[in-house]
C-alpha cells in the first residue's frame, strides 16, 4: 500500500514539475533541449519523491509498532475440588443442616449451588 501512494505522489508532482518547466522554458531554449531538461527534470523529481515516500514510511513503521502482542495468561484464578460436583452439593447441604438454623439454609444453598455452577463451568 505504501509503495502505490509513494508511486502516485511522486508520478502526479513530476508531471506537475514537468509541466511547470515546459511553459517557463518553451520560448528560451530548442526543441531538443527542451526535452532532456524536461525529461530530466521529470526523472530527477520522481526519484526523489519517491524515495522520500518510501524512505518515511520505513522510518515510521519502525518507530510505530504495528500491533502488540498481550501475553497469554497461564494463571488460574482458583483450584478445583477432586470430589464431584453433584457429592460436593450434597456434602455440603449435609454440613449446612447441622451448622446451621433453618433460616439461614437458603442463603447457604445458595452459596452451595454458586459454588457448584462456578466448578461445573470451570471443567468445561
Amino acid at each position: 500500500m505504501a509503495l502505490k501512494i509513494s508511486l502516485w505522489i511522486a508520478v502526479i508532482v513530476s508531471f506537475i514539475h514537468g509541466m511547470v518547466t515546459l511553459s517557463k522554458f518553451y520560448n528560451c531554449i530548442s526543441h531538443s533541449e527542451l526535452f532532456l531538461l524536461v525529461f530530466l527534470r521529470v526523472l530527477g523529481t520522481f526519484i526523489i519523491f519517491f524515495a522520500s515516500g518510501l524512505g518515511i514510511y520505513f522510518f515510521l513503521k519502525q518507530q510505530i509498532p504495528s500491533r502488540v502482542k498481550r501475553p497469554v495468561s497461564s494463571k488460574m484464578d482458583y483450584v478445583l475440588p477432586s470430589i464431584s460436583p453433584t457429592s460436593a452439593v450434597i456434602a455440603d447441604r449435609a454440613e449446612i443442616k447441622e451448622k446451621l438454623p433453618e433460616a439461614d439454609e437458603t442463603k447457604a444453598s445458595a452459596e452451595a449451588l454458586a459454588m457448584t455452577i462456578r466448578t461445573m463451568l470451570a471443567q468445561e
